[in-house]
């Protein structure tokens, strides 16, 4: 009865807010951890990437997933200070759920980092547009049991290499996603 009622609730809060960017996915599986009123007020109107500060590199990444459980992609591109692309990726990765995909996307961008030349001279900021998997990795708070490896390995990087891991809106995102969505369709991977 419980999750019937969340799940009827996810749907109103989609239904009255539709700028909201609350996957009704994520409310289900997480309801505490999504503020839809907050979300909404806490959106600017012209939303746009920003670039990070000099001695900073930033890699957004993002997935594209066909229905709920289906075929996925992740796609990430590395920026420096100057907007420069140093790397990109974009990926087939199976079968996955939403969550999942992010978290692999967040993780695949980690092990993109401490494989490249800027490990040691540059500090990474990654964006994701996935707050709940955000919000696993920074406060490892009510982690479901099965995503607590994908989540233990993307802190453990995170922790190790000193990275920070930061939510963003949808919007900012548009290039990456545009990757997940080639990789979705291309089990060939590249940069």
């Amino acid at each position: 009865m419980y999750d019937l009622a969340v799940l009827r609730i996810g749907y109103w809060c989609k239904c009255n807010w539709l700028e909201s960017i609350l996957s009704v996915l994520d409310f289900t599986r997480e309801p505490q951890a999504c503020s839809v009123q907050d979300k909404i007020s806490k959106r600017s109107v012209g939303v746009y990437w920003e670039l990070p500060v000099e001695g900073a590199v930033k890699f957004n990444v993002d997935a594209a997933v066909n229905g709920v459980v289906g075929p996925t992609g992740i796609g990430g591109v590395l920026k420096d200070h100057t907007g420069k692309i140093l790397l990109c990726f974009s990926k087939y990765i199976g079968f996955s759920d939403p969550t999942s995909a992010e978290l692999q996307g967040i993780l695949e961008a980690c092990c993109c980092f401490v494989g490249s030349q800027w490990v040691g001279t540059e500090s990474l900021i990654i964006e994701s547009d996935s707050e709940i998997a955000v919000n696993w990795i920074k406060r490892h708070f009510s982690v479901p049991a099965s995503f607590k490896e994908l989540v233990g390995k993307c802190k453990e990087y995170i922790d190790r290499y000193k990275l920070d891991i930061v939510f963003m809106f949808r919007e900012r995102n548009s290039e990456v996603h545009r990757l997940a969505k080639e990789g979705l369709q291309n089990p060939f991977e590249y940069c």
